[in-house]
């Protein structure tokens, strides 16, 4: 069973979201709850736990489109959706993905406090 062990906050956010592993591509726009540590998305689709996998976001409202393109690895799955954390990602995606976090957070004030405790994504 999957142990909560959220040390980032968490943002609901919606967006064209791609999931790609090996096996399966999922491409939709799909609520979300992310964090500068990963994501959960809200699928139906089953898919592996422990997968490699890429998320590619796709801002909205951009012309032309932002997609920005994170690896992870796929470390829960649940009836509601997939959880994964993120490993790798390039400063551009970093500083977007703040971005999104920031502007969508409840608690705005906790999240910056916690940029400046840990300032890299893990």
């Amino acid at each position: 069973m999957y142990k909560e062990a959220r040390i980032r906050s968490r943002s609901h956010y919606i967006a064209k979201i791609s999931l790609i592993t090996d096996q399966k591509t999922l491409k939709a726009v799909l609520s979300c709850n992310i964090s500068l540590k990963g994501i959960f998305i809200e699928t139906k689709e089953l898919f592996k736990e422990n997968t490699d996998c890429e998320v590619k976001l796709e801002l909205p409202g951009t012309k032309p489109p932002i997609i920005l393109s994170i690896s992870g690895e796929i470390l829960r799955v649940e009836e509601k959706g997939v959880g994964v954390l993120f490993k790798q990602m390039d400063l551009d995606t970093f500083d977007h993905l703040k971005q999104i976090v920031l502007t969508n957070s409840s608690e705005p004030d906790k999240f910056l406090d916690e940029c400046e405790r840990r300032p890299g994504f893990k």
